[in-house]
């Protein structure tokens, strides 16, 4: 990798597991090659090829007809924090409740790719509106649209053409560490994501989901928009002076709306973040939110100090 890697990979329209998240497109800078590849590469099933990049039925499919990569997967414990999280085999499920999900679409294909391997952690996404929906897409129209409203660490890949025929493995990075242009040591590039302390192990996919319900323990796996577990959103707006700005989460707090979009501990009044320059910084929960939006935002030109 000659760059900085992309938030995800994938083409906007499909289900949302086509679009192959952070935390799989380094593994390889882990110490998981061979783990990457197995999973890259996919597995045969009742007779048909499996690209899981680009498979609809991601998790599940892998549960059918590789047992021995969804134990790997499930197992693999550098993207756990132990203050929530033991060993062994771990995967968030499909929340369902009373609202009917199971009789709406809440078991279709576009769904089921939450689940899957969890995680404790997030990439940040700082952007402009809701720009930071389209953090997933490498269509060239949806880049041409979105792409100068990212303002976070890790923005969209290149993908070369001709679209609906190429490789995923034929992605190329975007950008440089010129990109994070105000500098590392005050560059928040991944946090622990906000999971509300009786949704451990589950993620809700549905907008309709009760507050309390809707989860954000989704599988690290796919980074598609807003009902993965990959990323969070730390600006919302035009301006970081009016931005809507999502406030770091206690484990105790039920968020309110976009559950999935919050940053979180369960440590006591404080959140563990990277910053660029590779430290980890324990964030108070109580940060002033211009504060902690202009240390999402790889170019607002601001000097701010992590508190």
């Amino acid at each position: 990798m000659s760059g900085l890697p992309p938030g995800a990979i994938g083409i906007n329209g499909g289900a949302p597991s086509n679009y192959v998240g952070f935390w799989v497109l380094i593994m390889p800078y882990m110490e998981q090659p061979m783990l990457y590849e197995r999973y890259s590469a996919g597995v045969s099933g009742s007779g048909t090829g499996v690209q899981y990049f680009f498979s609809s039925n991601t998790w599940q499919d892998i549960v059918d007809n590789a047992p021995e990569l969804r134990k790997e997967l499930a197992s693999f414990g550098g993207y756990r924090c132990p203050s929530r999280r033991g060993g062994g085999e771990q995967a968030s499920t499909l929340m369902k409740d009373v609202s009917g999900f199971e009789d709406n679409n809440y078991d279709t294909d576009a769904w089921r790719s939450a689940m899957g391997p969890s995680s404790d952690f997030a990439f940040v996404i700082s952007t402009s509106g809701s720009d930071w929906y389209w953090i997933h897409s490498q269509d060239p129209n949806d880049a041409n649209d979105h792409l100068h409203n990212h303002r976070g660490p890790f923005r969209l890949a290149f993908l070369p053409p001709p679209w609906g025929m190429y490789n995923p493995h034929e992605w190329q990075v975007r950008d440089t560490m010129a990109w994070w242009s105000d500098g590392t040591s005050n560059q928040l590039i991944v946090g622990e994501k906000h999971i509300y302390e009786g949704s451990l192990g589950k993620c809700a996919a549905a907008w309709s989901a009760p507050a309390w319900e809707f989860s954000g323990d989704c599988t690290y796996l796919t980074a598609g928009a807003w009902h993965t577990g990959a990323g969070r959103p730390i600006v919302q707006g035009d301006d970081i002076e009016t931005a809507d700005i999502f406030p770091i989460r206690r484990k105790s707090e039920v968020a309110a709306d976009y559950a999935r979009t919050y940053f979180g501990s369960w440590h006591p009044g404080i959140c563990q973040f990277l910053l660029g320059d590779g430290a980890v910084r324990a964030i108070p929960v109580t940060i002033s939110l211009n504060t902690y939006a202009s240390l999402g935002h790889v170019n607002d030109g601001r000097t701010v100090a992590v508190p």
